[in-house]
């Protein structure tokens, strides 16, 4: 199960295991503790965290809370820091060796990069610590002094995937805001832009968006970088809806909401009568968004499909039919690719 799919509110639950010890690292005599991905910046002794099992319920296009480490106590979430880039790396340390801290800082990337290569490799079920380890040059003592599991590595990973692609879409964003482009355009620009970070990165593509990895359960921490993409999306649809850019649906939601109401109040509110369904409309446009990429990435249309970037820019204009936004087609050879 993904950090996306608890943005949609499924219901889960921490155990109750207490949190394996931290490992003592040999070559430097000091207790260190394991990094976990936290929004950069972020300050204090990083722990172990909990084996986890399920997502907290979490509101649809929310930034959500940062996993912080408690010294002493357990792990809590901080209040409204939404998902933003990179991690903040924090370690427990009685040495005072000032070389140490390139190496407690380089390290961690050292072995992201090795595990990505692995994961375009061998895909995120054939990862292990020893695995890595091998394909970085370092001893497995090293790899678990960042990483003590491979359910921690996969976290970094996952989140890195979901920093980096949501970051693809908002820089597209502001672009196009900034050039002063209605938000059909703007639709197309962010779609173009997870698309082109989703042909450059497909193994980090996989991983988020593929099948689930056998034995992983993405902890909290994951879901605020997995808003950001829905939350670009949702922004736009509610500039388009206060410019009175969208025509009404033809065919409109009967009976009550079909969305919890935290993920309707995030987006503002249910929007009043004709576009009273708008955010269900908008979920239903960030699944084919999705979708589409699924196709295309996993070559689900290179036989039937002329051009690919063209077939995409004509199948995100028919999907943002669904939510009245007109999106710009681009002319002959204006594809992206």
């Amino acid at each position: 199960m993904y950090a996306a799919e608890a943005a949609v509110g499924l219901p889960g639950s921490r155990d109750g295991t207490a949190p394996p010890s931290a490992p003592v690292s040999s070559d430097r005599r000091r207790p260190v503790a394991a990094i976990i991905p936290s929004p950069a910046g972020s300050s204090g002794a990083a722990r172990v965290p909990r084996p986890f099992t399920g997502f907290a319920p979490f509101p649809l296009f929310a930034g959500g809370g940062r996993i912080r480490a408690q010294p002493g106590g357990d792990r809590a979430a901080g209040p409204g820091d939404g998902g933003g880039a990179g991690y903040g790396v924090a370690m427990e340390v009685s040495a005072t060796d000032p070389a140490d801290d390139d190496i407690d800082t380089a390290r961690p990337e050292a072995v992201k990069a090795a595990a990505r290569r692995l994961l375009a490799e061998v895909g995120a079920g054939g990862l292990s610590t020893a695995a890595v380890a091998e394909a970085a040059g370092l001893s497995v003592t090293d790899v678990e002094a960042v990483f003590p599991h491979r359910d921690d590595l996969l976290t970094a990973l996952v989140i890195d995937a979901y920093d980096t692609s949501g970051a693809a879409l908002e820089q597209a964003d502001e672009r196009a805001r900034k050039a002063g482009a209605p938000a059909g355009a703007r639709l197309l620009a962010v779609a173009r832009a997870l698309r082109e970070w989703s042909f450059a990165h497909p193994a980090e593509f996989t991983l988020i968006y593929g099948s689930p990895v056998p034995g992983y359960h993405a902890p909290q921490d994951t879901v605020p970088p997995a808003s950001r993409t829905p939350a670009v999306l949702a922004g736009i649809v509610r500039a388009a809806l206060e410019a009175g850019e969208l025509t009404p649906p033809r065919r409109a939601r009967t009976g009550p909401a079909l969305l919890l109401p935290a993920a309707v109040e995030v987006f503002g509110g249910e929007p009043e009568a004709p576009f009273s369904d708008l955010v269900e409309r908008g979920i239903v446009l960030w699944s084919n968004l999705i979708g589409l990429l699924v196709f295309q990435v996993f070559s689900r249309t290179h036989d039937s499909v002329r051009d690919e970037a063209a077939f995409f820019d004509f199948a995100v204009a028919v999907a943002a039919e669904g939510i009245g936004l007109d999106v710009p087609q681009a002319g002959p050879g204006d594809g992206t690719g």
